[in-house]
């Protein structure tokens, strides 16, 4: 099932933020918000967004094109900036800095879920790479795996096979579709899906392994009971370091 696409907001002034979030969310969009350049770096790490949008000046300092550098420094998120100054030094600035679009404000809540769906689209991402199952975040593009925030070490067969159960999530898949999936594979030892389905349940460690369920005569499935919530317009609880 498509994940909803990930957007981060990192703006200063509170009321645009808090209206730039809930729009956001409003159109189904799983979404972070953060007001200081001390947070938005860790708070993009945990979220890991498909979209930024990002204010040009924050704390009456420009720091959109260092911040964007940082961003395409650990990942490749598309950049959406915004500002009150509608000068050609600060559009230049924005553009070399990788900004994929440019915004002034104020800016209306239309306008911005327009401008978002549109980079998105361009950019292949309307819905995102990153799979969520409670506390599990497994990031297809970056080829990474947490766990309640901590980095899971996989090798590329564990991280297929729970990409692949993830992706599927709630759905109970038989060791000979996990084969099909995985390896590519129509008919071989079973045994190697349980092999490597032990494996990642040791580096998940107990609480994830909780997640990676077997029934039994079936198959199996990657299934959080606590989470109700559906990833369509959640917004996510970033860390507070210095920031919201």
């Amino acid at each position: 099932m498509p994940q909803p696409a990930r957007i981060l907001v990192v703006d200063d002034d509170d009321q645009a933020r808090r209206e730039a979030v809930e729009g956001l969310r409003a159109a189904g969009y799983v979404t972070g918000s953060c007001r200081t350049e001390e947070v938005a770096r860790s708070a993009a790490a945990d979220l890991r967004p498909d979209l930024i949008v990002l204010e040009m000046v924050l704390a009456g300092r420009v720091v959109g094109p260092d911040l964007a550098r940082r961003f395409r420094s650990d990942g490749d998120p598309l950049l959406l900036f915004v500002t009150h100054d509608d000068s050609l030094p600060d559009r230049l600035a924005a553009f070399a800095a990788g900004a994929d679009d440019y915004v002034v404000k104020p800016l209306a809540c239309e306008e911005l879920l327009a401008r978002a769906q549109a980079l998105l689209r361009r950019g292949g991402r309307l819905s995102s790479a990153v799979v969520q199952v409670g506390r599990l975040l497994v990031d297809e593009r970056a080829h990474r795996v947490t766990f309640a925030g901590r980095d899971v070490p996989l090798g590329p067969i564990d991280f297929s096979l729970l990409a692949v159960l993830a992706r599927h999530a709630g759905q109970v898949l038989s060791k000979s579709r996990l084969l099909e999936l995985v390896w590519g594979y129509e008919s071989i030892d079973e045994s190697l899906v349980e092999v490597h389905v032990c494996t990642t349940r040791r580096r998940l460690g107990p609480a994830g392994a909780a997640l990676l369920k077997t029934v039994r005569g079936v198959g199996y499935v990657v299934r959080d009971e606590g989470d109700e919530h559906p990833q369509t317009g959640r917004q996510l609880q970033l860390p507070s370091r210095n920031g919201e």
